[in-house]
């Protein structure tokens, strides 16, 4: 049995429209019930498969709407700034638990940073993905579970971009490295 978690954008958003001015979830509350959620599964026999959120972009629209602190509306990923902190603390839960994590985040900010454009290619309002975007989510996940019969241990995770020799690196390797554990992957 295999469980996929992907949430998170919903509980790092902050609604300046709505005059809120914090996350819905903190970061460590989110963090810790995706711990949580994912030992019970493990300890219930059940693999789990990490996927982090998608990178959030501006748009005029949201620029509108969510223009201001903790946002920075001048910079290209000024609204992903929090999301960013929740796409860490997966890659985190997944090298503390020993789960595979497909980097949805690193997908969408390779694909911007290539010749993409995600606004007009992946995305239906800067947040959202389209159906274009959900396929390659999709394809990626799917590569990731077919890899877990030849990972018995877990210890990998792969990438859903970049080259070949980057797709299968261990879970320490996108830590900062003030979080990298001492021993050598």
């Amino acid at each position: 049995h295999v469980v996929v978690m992907q949430f998170g954008i919903n509980d790092g958003i902050v609604r300046i429209d709505q005059d809120v001015h914090e996350p819905r979830v903190s970061l460590e509350v989110y963090r810790d019930n995706l711990q949580t959620m994912t030992r019970r599964l493990k300890e219930a026999g059940v693999q789990v498969v990490l996927m982090t959120p998608n990178a959030l972009f501006w748009t005029n629209e949201n620029k509108a709407r969510w223009s201001g602190a903790p946002y920075d509306p001048e910079a290209r990923l000024g609204l992903d700034v929090l999301n960013a902190q929740y796409a860490d603390a997966v890659r985190w839960v997944g090298w503390k638990e020993s789960v595979p994590v497909v980097d949805v985040h690193r997908l969408f900010l390779e694909y911007d940073a290539g010749a993409g454009d995600v606004n007009a290619d992946w995305l239906l309002d800067g947040v959202h993905p389209n159906a274009v975007a959900q396929a390659r989510m999709r394809g990626a996940l799917e590569l990731r579970v077919e890899q877990l019969e030849d990972t018995p241990d877990g210890q990998g995770f792969t990438l859903p971009c970049g080259s070949e020799q980057d797709r299968d690196i261990t879970h320490a390797q996108l830590l900062p490295s003030s979080l990298r554990p001492r021993r050598r992957y």
